[in-house]
């Protein structure tokens, strides 16, 4: 079970923090700030884990250099980080509190979704999930966001609030990704579970235009148009234990 959070004031005053430490070794740790070791350590991380995705995609899915060092740098930032046996980082899940410093996608409509279901709850926006290309199907991944689910509890038990933790998606990690943001809150042997649930809001396309492609929504779509990729974007909602 997950320690209550008492702060009245600043809800992540108490980090760093570990979250959880699995039967397997892998320990999740939740911080806002990272050091300029594990900073050398995560930056070819993310690199090498969104070489795949991205020639797969038709907009670059990974941070930028100058993107990576701001989010390292900002306390608005949640800093998720896996680390092994030898508390070496193998995986790391950002998260920023609130919607205002997200520059690579129209937040409005997810504003608009977080009025209509609890205009109160917590807003979180899932940046970047990524482990190694060689810890795939390890528990890696999954560890980094059950950790991330625990706090956003936590929280919540701490604020009397929910929390919706926003996320898109790639076409090309369609439709596995939001399934697995919902397979891996359940409980198991291994883990007490979240009450969580994930949900589809809605997708944008990639449409190519007369001299360069068009981001729209999908319902704006018509037959003639040549669809160029598509990002699916996700809403999960967490009550309180």
């Amino acid at each position: 079970m997950t320690e209550h959070i008492t702060h009245d004031t600043d809800p992540f005053a108490d980090l760093p923090r570990e979250l959880l430490h699995s039967p397997d070794g892998v320990s999740v740790v939740v911080g806002r700030e990272v050091t300029q070791s594990d900073k050398d350590i995560l930056w070819p991380t993310i690199q090498a884990g969104f070489i795949d995705l991205n020639r797969k995609s038709y907009e670059k899915q990974d941070m930028t250099l100058e993107e990576f060092e701001a989010d390292m740098e900002s306390p608005h930032v949640l800093k998720y980080i896996a680390r092994d046996e030898a508390d070496a980082p193998i995986g790391i899940l950002t998260v920023h509190v609130g919607l205002e410093d997200i520059s690579w996608t129209n937040t409005a409509p997810l504003q608009e979704v977080q009025d209509q279901v609890d205009p109160t709850a917590t807003p979180y926006y899932i940046g970047t999930v990524v482990v190694p290309p060689d810890l795939r199907g390890t528990s890696t991944a999954t560890r980094l966001l059950q950790g991330a689910y625990l706090h956003f509890q936590s929280v919540n038990e701490a604020q009397d609030k929910h929390s919706l933790a926003f996320f898109d998606c790639a076409e090309a990690n369609y439709p596995w990704l939001g399934q697995f943001a919902e397979a891996v809150a359940h409980k198991n042997d291994e883990f007490a579970g979240v009450p969580a649930t994930v949900n589809e809001l809605y997708v944008d396309a990639w449409v190519q235009g007369a001299d360069s492609a068009v981001k729209v929504r999908e319902s704006q779509e018509t037959a003639s148009d040549t669809i160029l990729d598509r990002q699916h974007y996700y809403a999960v909602a967490i009550d309180k234990s």
